[in-house]
């Protein structure tokens, strides 16, 4: 130690593991006119070790602590980082600085202090960074202990502070990062605000902008908007800011340090409101601004903010399958759904399977589909994070703000219409029916949502998480729950008998149908949403989801016959015909012999002994229900037309094509009399035309027919009804017999791309194949 003062700059706190470091960095600070106290250099033999190096922590401005997995692990340099720590615990007089020198993470207290990082730098490189870290200009080089080959082209320039570690198993961003870079690059873009919900994954994406981009930037600085001025002085520190400033005036310093330069990136993490916190960022220079925060709207005009998403469900399936380590890739997708492909969830529950064994990813989502509540509290802490960012939040909204959220939290999360909030305001109860009969007062209570990130905009619409949705409900008292869930009730059932026609396909019935389903498995035994639900989804196709709700709705004679007609139409034939049988008693006893329900489960079972194969048995069962039903029914009934339209077909189909098309011709006369002529029965009757006209060779009618055929189907079941699919077949295939097998293949391309839509890639190639070689088929509706 010097003797003219007691008084010294720097302590090198250091294990001899890393001695030549230590020389080194001595050197180069006394090479700038600093004293330094070195224990090689300054304790020989005969000192009192403890005494003196006590009196030199005690009269060292600053403590640089050299950084490795060695002094890490010593005792000893803990009790001296420690010392310097506890003198200068919140850090603005930087009495402790650490120094990297090699690979190596610092945990607990240490992990606060930004370090200088000489890690893989060249000797200049190294020297540059060291003296600006402790607020130096570099003079002159000593011997450097260093590897000389630099990690990155002109690393002497670089600086940066420590990023959080990037996840390994990082998957499904590459558009949202092409689209960060794409957005910084836009003329008059001052920052860049990623907008998200909580665990969405929004800092993890920006690491990994980050990290991609090193090589472009000289600096890049990592800060948390919680201690924003405090990170940003800590750049100013290595950057060379006066060291007496306060730390305000050092992050201000700092600031303007980077608006006269170009090439640096920073990152400001987590900022919880766009109106203030970023008063410190630069406002020129020719760097970039990226920030993260949930709310979406606030933001001044300078501002790109693009909204981060949940993952893709494949992307989504993937981060499952390779963090578990069990690849089972519909086992993957099938949790990823139920967890709504959040990133953290998707996190806690794979690192659950991969530190627990025994649970796979099928097994963990049959106990979340059970138990919810228990399976996120097992699986990890993303369910405390939002459910503290709801409490946090919901103390800073209005109560309307509150009760809309509380009554999403029973609806389906995807997609809230506002004109299903307004048209039914009546039913909510105060303050929620004021704000949601308002557009304006709703518009703002919206935009509250979006400011604290608990919802986020959709076409004409709002969204929420699932997992926020899990979290609002777990969190209301008993009392507020079932009030809310009545609420709930009361509100999708008046939707639901506001819908003109409310049987029949639509916008507003499509928009509405996920929100009665969500009820639904909120609050099971509601018989009558559930039943609408069921006829809903039959009426656009859904033939297996439909059965799937009406065999929910319990065993009564109308579920039971639903149950066996949906199964019929589904292609099981035999065991369509094995339930109505079954049924048939019941209702007999019910209905008695003549009852149009009685008369329609015998015709559903002629017609699926038919389409089993039994034609000549279909045939005759078909023509003693005729005679039977003529007399309970008249000529004129649907049933009875619905009964000739099958003994039509089945003739057909045996081969009788002549017969069946004049008794088609018939019936389609008696049709368009009874009905109309875009009645789905009499569409039957024209695709049945059509289809026997290609049987007979004549298959350019046929094509003529049904490419006339395919917009009222269209318009009358709906464009994805199975029905609509099968005149579009039946249209391909005549068209390719035809001969205009160019047109034929864009029809067969058209439609695969359709039913890869509905129904998902193996399905809509089966189905393709299979109707590009033989005819679809069509008998009477039933039901």
């Amino acid at each position: 130690m010097p003797a003219a003062s007691p008084q010294i700059d720097f302590f090198v706190s250091y294990t001899q593991a890393d001695g030549e470091w230590a020389e080194w960095i001595a050197a180069e600070l006394e090479g700038a006119d600093r004293t330094v106290f070195l224990q090689a250099r300054h304790i020989v033999p005969g000192d009192n070790f403890v005494r003196k190096m006590d009196d030199a922590l005690k009269y060292s401005d600053h403590v640089i602590a050299v950084l490795s997995d060695d002094y890490l692990a010593s005792e000893f340099a803990s009790e001296e980082w420690q010392a310097a720590f506890a003198a200068d615990p919140v850090g603005d007089d930087r009495r402790l600085i650490p120094v990297k020198v090699k690979e190596c993470t610092p945990a607990g207290l240490l992990r606060t202090r930004v370090h200088v990082d000489l890690v893989g730098l060249s000797k200049a490189g190294a020297r540059d960074a060291l003296l600006r870290g402790v607020g130096e200009t570099p003079t002159r080089a000593t011997s450097f202990p260093g590897s000389e080959a630099p990690r990155f082209p002109d690393a002497s320039k670089r600086v940066s502070n420590q990023l959080p570690h990037p996840n390994r198993w990082f998957v499904g961003r590459d558009a949202e990062l092409a689209a960060i870079e794409a957005r910084l690059a836009k003329p008059g873009v001052q920052f860049v605000v990623l907008a998200g919900p909580a665990g969405v994954g929004k800092t993890q994406l920006a690491i990994e902008f980050a990290e991609a981009h090193r090589d472009r930037y000289e600096l890049v600085w990592w800060a948390h908007a919680g201690s924003f001025a405090a990170d940003l002085a800590a750049l100013g520190d290595a950057v060379g800011a006066p060291r007496q400033l306060t730390v305000q005036k050092r992050a201000g310093w700092a600031s303007g340090w980077l608006e006269r330069r170009d090439r640096w990136l920073l990152v400001v993490d987590d900022v919880d409101d766009p109106a203030r916190g970023l008063e410190l960022l630069p406002r020129a220079g020719a760097g970039d601004v990226l920030v993260t925060a949930r709310a979406d709207v606030g933001w001044p005009g300078g501002a790109e903010v693009p909204s981060v998403d949940v993952l893709g469900l494949d992307g989504a399936a993937q981060y499952l399958q390779e963090r578990s380590g069990e690849h089972d890739a519909e086992a993957a997708a099938a949790l990823a759904a139920e967890l709504g492909r959040l990133p953290l969830a998707l996190e806690q529950a794979a690192a659950f399977i991969a530190e627990t064994g025994p649970m796979s990813l099928a097994a963990l989502r049959l106990e979340l589909q059970a138990r919810p509540k228990a399976v996120l509290a097992a699986t990890g802490a993303h369910n405390d994070i939002i459910a503290t960012i709801w409490s946090q939040s919901r103390e800073l909204m209005p109560d309307a703000a509150i009760d809309l959220i509380s009554l999403t939290a029973f609806l389906a999360a995807d997609d809230v219409p506002y004109p299903l909030l307004t048209n039914h305001a009546h039913v909510l109860p105060e303050p929620l029916a004021s704000c949601a009969g308002d557009r304006l007062q709703l518009a703002a209570t919206i935009r509250t949502l979006r400011r604290y990130g608990v919802a986020k905009a959709v076409t004409d619409g709002i969204a929420v998480h699932r997992l926020l949705q899990t979290v609002v409900r777990a969190s209301l008292p008993d009392d507020a729950r079932d009030r809310w869930a009545t609420v709930a009730g009361e509100f999708v059932q008046a939707a639901v008998e506001a819908l003109d026609p409310p049987g029949r396909p639509s916008p507003a019935g499509d928009r509405l149908l996920p929100h009665v389903l969500a009820y639904i498995e909120c609050v099971p035994g509601t018989s009558v949403l559930l039943l609408w639900a069921a006829e809903y989804t039959k009426s656009r196709g859904d033939f297996r989801g439909a059965r799937s709700l009406f065999e929910r709705v319990g065993p009564t004679l109308h579920a039971r016959c639903q149950v066996a007609f949906l199964t019929g139409r589904l292609g099981e034939h035999e065991r369509a015909i094995r339930l109505y049988e079954q049924l048939l008693p019941d209702q007999l006893l019910v209905f008695g012999p003549d009852h149009e329900e009685m008369l329609g489960a015998r015709h559903n079972i002629a017609r699926f002994t038919g389409e089993a194969g039994r034609l000549d048995e279909a045939l005759e069962q078909l023509a003693a229900l005729l005679i039977d039903s003529r007399r309970a029914l008249g000529p004129d009934h649907e049933r009875t037309l619905g009964i000739r339209h099958g003994i039509a077909y089945f003739l057909g189909a045996s081969g009788h094509e002549d017969e069946a098309l004049e008794q088609f011709a018939t019936l389609l006369a008696d049709h368009e009399r009874v009905v109309d002529e875009d009645h789905a029965d009499t569409l039957g009757v024209r695709g049945n035309i059509a289809r026997l006209l290609g049987a007979s060779g004549r298959h350019a009618d046929a094509v003529e027919h049904l490419a006339e055929l395919v917009p009222r189907f269209a318009r009358v079941h709906g464009a994805d009804h199975p029905d609509t699919l099968g005149v579009r077949h039946e249209l391909q295939y005549q068209t390719e017999q035809a001969g205009r097998h160019e047109e034929a293949q864009r029809l067969l391309r058209e439609l695969r791309e359709d039913e890869q839509r509905i129904f998902g890639q193996s399905l809509s190639e089966e189905r393709s194949v299979r109707s590009s070689s033989a005819p679809a088929t069509w008998s009477s509706r039933g039901s």
